[in-house]
């Protein structure tokens, strides 16, 4: 691997670490080299652990072959819009590895525009990263500049909320191939995530719950694309957002994972806003139980008697400003808390706090198994006060020793408890 790809995947990912640092959530996705080793249906309806059985059995034998990060965060010029910030990374193991390839699913990926000459030519290396200390939860974590791992390092130690859409496979593939074997048992693999990464969110739970009443939607489809379409022509949706970064908007589904991060996270912000809005207009309250009532957030947002005054559905706005970033690496800003009588996902606090949006957390959709729905658990170690935004709960600051180094592959990820 040549002098200057070294110093331009590194590049890339001192870039999409400082993103992280100042995202409000960070969307993933991950494209794979095949799904299932017994890809025919079932001819029964597995339960839960068995399900967990089936896939985990098959995600160690396969390769996750690319990443796509998406950065969101509210923007600070008082427009309203979210500025989304995309990245992709494609993966090679650092360590030799022999892997399952389904012939299927590459047709597929190469159907829809994956690249498998860049894939091999420009890959990023990617290792497992050391368990965090068990006393503090911190740890200095040296690693290449230009590896894969180093963002996953971020997301870590951040402990931003992550969006997937039908997460089960995401979260194994991400779990197996950065932080180590995935367990035996259903609920172990569940506390070992939480402990990794405290709060996500999926997509596809938040259509599947709130399919008819909350998201207006009639389409037999759950899938990405047909979700982003719908959320777009709703009327009087207000959420917009401005592209950034350096990863383009021309990019198709499926045959990039950075597109699927991006329309990952522009899904979940419509999708959220929905929620958050049905909620203010008294949609299903009649159904909500004696324990969300009592939570002590449900008065995070102020509830006005309608939302026929808000403004008119705006389609994305984009934007070919990838030079200037957000903020300085280690500043993480303050979050901005809704004024008097907001409603929609009018801040990324809300996520913690929100009745709504803790009904969704640690929640993902199953697809083949009964129920159709997993709770992970609750979060741990999130503030839910809703009298102040949150500041600065863990910084990741990021360093290179200079071009020498990064050319080098030799600069180091320093991970460090903020104030």
């Amino acid at each position: 691997m040549g002098k200057g790809l070294i110093e331009a995947q590194a590049l890339a990912v001192l870039q999409c670490v400082s993103d992280i640092e100042v995202a409000d959530f960070v969307a993933l996705d991950f494209e794979f080299s095949g799904l299932f080793l017994t890809p025919e249906r079932e001819r029964r309806i597995l339960s839960l652990d068995d399900y967990y059985d089936k896939c985990s059995e098959s995600v160690p034998e396969f390769l996750a072959l690319q990443l796509g990060v998406c950065c969101a965060r509210k923007s600070q010029d008082g427009n309203g819009a979210w500025e989304l910030r995309s990245h992709e990374f494609n993966l090679w193991p650092q360590d030799r590895r022999i892997f399952n390839l389904d012939l299927q699913s590459l047709r597929f990926l190469r159907s829809h525009g994956f690249d498998f000459n860049e894939f091999f030519a420009q890959a990023h290396n990617y290792r497992r990263l050391p368990a965090l200390d068990a006393s503090n939860g911190n740890t200095a974590t040296k690693l290449p500049a230009s590896h894969a791992s180093t963002v996953v390092a971020a997301l870590r130690r951040c402990r931003v909320p992550l969006i997937f859409h039908n997460a089960m496979l995401d979260l194994l593939h991400m779990h197996d191939k950065f932080i180590g074997d995935l367990p035996d048992e259903r609920k172990e693999f569940a506390e070992a995530w939480i402990g990794s990464f405290p709060l996500l969110f999926d997509t596809r739970l938040l259509a599947q719950e709130g399919k008819f009443k909350v998201l207006r939607y009639a389409g037999s489809s759950l899938s990405l694309e047909d979700l982003h379409k719908h959320l777009l022509a709703l009327p009087n949706m207000p959420v917009r957002f401005v592209h950034q970064g350096p990863l383009g908007t021309d990019r198709t589904a499926h045959g990039s994972a950075g597109h699927d991060a991006r329309l990952t996270a522009e899904v979940f912000t419509m999708a959220m806003d929905a929620w958050l809005r049905a909620d203010a207009a008294g949609v299903g309250k009649k159904r909500r139980t004696a324990a969300a009532k009592a939570a002590p957030a449900a008065a995070a947002v102020a509830e006005p008697d309608g939302v026929a005054a808000q403004s008119a559905c705006s389609t994305p706005v984009a934007s070919d400003d990838d030079t200037g970033g957000w903020t300085v690496v280690g500043q993480k800003r303050k979050g901005l808390m809704p004024e008097n009588g907001a409603v929609g996902l009018t801040s990324a606090d809300l996520l913690e706090s929100h009745e709504v949006c803790r009904r969704f957390q640690n929640r993902i959709a199953i697809v083949g198994a009964m129920p159709d729905s997993w709770d992970l658990g609750r979060p741990v170690g999130l503030q839910v006060d809703t009298a102040a935004p949150k500041e600065n709960v863990l910084t990741a600051s990021v360093t290179a020793m200079g071009a020498g180094d990064l050319s080098n592959g030799v600069g180091t990820t320093k991970l460090v408890e903020g104030p």
